[in-house]
């Protein structure tokens, strides 16, 4: 018997390992080799309802999109590095990958001199995918470019809207499901190399270039100048988390062990400001795919700090309640790397070395829920005649100017109405509830009575109607919160929303 189970265990591994042979990997080379400047190669690269784009623009970084927003790809090896440059052969073009970073930065630095407000929404992919011009995530990160870009359309100050996919070897084998299921150990580990990698450099320009333009616009009485969101999913979420997280502990760490203290006099080129010091306005990381213990640094000190008025969250996590891939797939492959483990602490440390953040309870901190399915269900309508996101991308024209104007409207009043009656509440409220624009309802969560309700790190369990499953990443009801959530951060100028009078009190 014991016999006949080791044959069919190398039969098997025989058998995989033919696939490999037969499927073939998947490239090690940069999809996005033809890099161009947007201000003097003006190639439209126009999109259907689904997100595909012409056969032509599959190689070219950025893809610019009838006006409306510019798609830059940035790539990364297995080792984390950059495609180096090379051509193909000596009559061929050169690979102009290694510039996409530079021809990034570059571009976005002509808008800013130009006095151009703009809009960085940056996406790293997770694992099973890669920056293949038909991928599943390239097509939905377009569509969902074109929902920010009809946001700013229609506004009276409008912001040029920035994508910027990081593309790395999340799909290392063309092969399906479940065969390519067996890549997960090999894909976290690459995951870990991209996010120690050259990325690190991208999101370190990309917060320089936001503070200097900000502190400029805020010395001339301008709002800021660049406002950027970051959202990670899967191991790519990792990979947004591990480039990141040292910052953000640095930047509450800062306020939290200096608030006592008097500041220093600074001289102007070094002035630094609230806007300046986030490492973007807003992380979003959906469905991520690493350890709860590694999230103990960055909750810890967040909850150190207690915010007597509102303040956008810097960091939110959202998970899927329904999500098999982080909840049951990833602590089975955890129980085998930990074998040899030994937690010194607690019982909590077990779990959290096992379970991603989403999993745990004891790192929750709200509750998400989609609209009550029940027609008779007990609550008042939420932003009565507001659009959905979905509906949006079937509007064109006078119709979607109304609609994204309207939404915008009852969107911003929803926000400041909230704000204003929270910080109006003194004491401070120990929890809340906050209801969106679209029927969505957030919760604090309080564990054991306490909670702290304004913490800038959020880590958010959803319900299946926000985000169903693992690869539910641009889910409407989910964007459609995010980008609520992220506006709270650029809300336009008016009343302060109660903020002076907490401030005071």
């Amino acid at each position: 018997m014991a016999a006949s189970r080791s044959v069919r265990a190398i039969t098997a591994i025989v058998m995989f390992l033919a696939a490999i042979m037969l499927g073939g990997c998947a490239s090690h080379e940069a999809y996005r080799t033809q890099v161009v400047n947007p201000w003097l190669d003006s190639q439209q690269c126009r999109t259907d309802r689904d997100g595909k784009t012409a056969p032509e623009c599959a190689g070219r970084t950025p893809e610019i999109v009838d006006g409306k927003y510019e798609l830059h790809f940035v790539e990364f090896d297995d080792q984390g590095w950059l495609h180096p440059q090379t051509a193909a052969s000596p009559d061929a073009a050169p690979d102009q990958s290694a510039m996409q970073i530079d021809a990034l930065m570059d571009n976005l630095k002509q808008y800013l001199k130009a006095r151009t407000d703009v809009k960085v929404i940056l996406f790293v992919h997770g694992w099973k995918h890669n920056a293949e011009t038909d991928d599943d995530n390239v097509m939905k990160f377009r569509r969902l470019l074109e929902r920010a870009a009809s946001d700013e359309l229609y506004q009276q100050s409008k912001r040029q809207v920035i994508g910027i996919y990081i593309g790395w070897r999340g799909k290392p084998w063309l092969l399906p499901d479940p065969v390519l299921n067996l890549s997960f150990w090999n894909r976290k580990a690459t995951a870990s190399r991209v996010s120690a990698g050259t990325v690190r450099e991208l999101f370190a320009r990309l917060r320089s270039m936001q503070r200097y333009f900000n502190l400029e616009a805020l010395k001339e009485g301008r709002r800021p100048a660049m406002r950027t969101l970051m959202i990670g999913h899967s191991f790519g979420g990792l990979i947004l988390y591990a480039a990141t997280s040292g910052p953000l502990i640095e930047t509450l760490t800062e306020e939290s062990d200096l608030a006592d203290l008097p500041p220093l006099q600074q001289s102007a080129s070094n002035e630094r400001t609230a806007e300046a010091e986030r490492v973007a306005d807003m992380i979003v990381l959906v469905n991520p795919a690493f350890e709860a213990s590694q999230f103990e640094a960055l909750y810890r000190v967040a909850n150190r700090q207690q915010h007597r008025c509102y303040v956008a969250p810097m960091f939110m996590s959202i998970t899927s309640a329904t999500d098999d891939a982080t909840g049951i797939a990833f602590p089975a492959g955890r129980f085998l790397n930990t074998l040899f483990e030994r937690p010194t602490s607690s019982d909590a440390q077990a779990t959290a070395i096992k379970q991603t953040p989403g999993h745990d309870d004891g790192y929750i901190t709200h509750r998400l829920h989609g609209p009550a399915q029940d027609a008779s269900a007990a609550h008042s309508p939420v932003c009565e005649g507001w659009t959905s996101g979905d509906k949006l991308l079937g509007m064109t024209n006078d119709e979607l100017a109304r609609a994204v104007t309207n939404n915008k409207r009852l969107e911003v009043a929803q926000s400041q109405a909230f704000i204003a009656g929270l910080n109006a509440q003194r004491p401070a409220p120990s929890t809340w509830q906050r209801k969106f624009c679209g029927g969505a309802t957030l919760d604090v969560e309080a564990k054991d009575g306490v909670v702290n309700a304004q913490t800038l790190v959020w880590n958010v369990k959803a319900d299946s109607s926000i985000i169903d499953g693992h690869g539910d990443v641009m889910n409407p009801a989910l964007l459609d919160f995010v980008r609520q959530m992220f506006g709270d951060t650029d809300l336009p100028d008016g009343p302060d929303h109660g903020r002076s009078a907490c401030d005071e009190q």
